[in-house]
């Protein structure tokens, strides 16, 4: 299964601090990963996402391979998304090579994605972590 990005864009009403005037009508991106054989199947998950959220008037916007090696989730409800690159290091014919991994992971905090991937992946070094703009993984 390969991993796929896609953004679900829908507009949505909200209503003014002052009650007086009309509610505003603002446009929404959400960014969702899945995994799927293929974009087609990629597809179907935006649009049975889409129908989940009772959304009537939404566009997808091109469907992008990920370059996301592996996700790792909790089942926390307070918890977001983090983007997190590794390195390890080994050596090829007496020349010290390294490979970088970049991984979606979930947490309540940066320490607790931290404490996660050391758990997983204890040969590597963690290089980069920032806040996702991911919402949620599709699977």
């Amino acid at each position: 299964m390969q991993k796929f990005l896609f953004t679900i864009n829908y507009k949505k009403e909200v209503q003014s601090e002052d009650v007086n005037k009309d509610p505003k009508i603002i446009s929404i991106k959400d960014k969702y990963i899945t995994e799927a054989v293929n974009y087609t199947d990629a597809e179907v998950s935006a649009n049975k996402l889409a129908e989940t959220y009772d959304l009537k008037d939404f566009s997808i916007t091109p469907i992008t391979k990920s370059n996301i090696e592996d996700i790792i989730t909790n089942s926390c409800d307070e918890s977001i998304f983090y983007d997190v690159t590794i390195s390890e290091d080994f050596e090829d014919n007496g020349k010290i090579k390294t490979i970088k991994t970049n991984l979606l992971v979930e947490g309540d905090s940066i320490l607790d994605v931290v404490k996660t991937v050391e758990e997983k992946y204890d040969d590597s070094k963690i290089i980069k972590i920032s806040e996702s703009v991911i919402l949620e993984f599709i699977n």
